[in-house]
C-alpha cells in the first residue's frame, strides 16, 4: 500500500487578480484526493494579468513565487514565512493521520481517509 502527500498549485483556477490557489494532494494506491488549503499565491511583481490569462495553465507557474521541488513559496511572496509554516504543518498533520490509520488498520484502499484542513488566519 503506497501513500503520499504533496502540495501543488492549480493554475487553471486563477482569480481575477492573478492569484492561484494551493492544494494538498493525498494519494493512496493511485487514487487522488485534492483538498484546498484556502491560501493563494500572488504573481511576481511586474507580471500583468492579461499576460497570465493568455498563457496555458502549465506555463503560468513560472510567473509565481513558488518552488515546485520544495513545495513552498519563494522569498518575495506576501507572508511567505507564515504560509510556508502552514504548508509544513498541514503536510505533517496529513502524514500523521495516514500513519495513525495504517497502524490501526483503518486505512481503506477504496477511498483515502478524511483529512480536514484547519483554516489559519494571517
Amino acid at each position: 500500500m503506497s501513500a503520499s502527500v504533496s502540495i501543488f498549485l492549480r493554475a487553471e483556477r486563477m482569480k481575477n487578480n492573478g492569484e492561484i490557489p494551493m492544494y494538498l494532494r493525498f494519494t493512496l494506491n493511485r487514487k487522488k484526493v485534492d483538498i484546498s488549503l484556502k491560501k493563494y499565491v500572488t504573481p511576481k511583481g511586474g507580471t500583468s494579468i492579461k499576460k497570465l490569462e493568455q498563457l496555458k495553465p502549465s506555463e503560468r507557474l513560472a510567473y509565481y513565487h513558488w518552488n515546485s521541488e520544495k513545495e513552498q513559496l519563494t522569498k518575495g511572496a506576501i507572508n511567505c514565512d507564515k504560509i510556508n509554516y502552514i504548508i509544513t504543518k498541514e503536510k505533517k498533520r496529513a502524514v500523521d493521520i495516514i500513519l495513525n490509520d495504517m497502524e490501526l488498520g483503518k486505512l481503506k484502499v477504496k477511498r483515502p481517509p478524511k483529512i480536514r484542513i484547519l483554516t489559519h488566519r494571517i
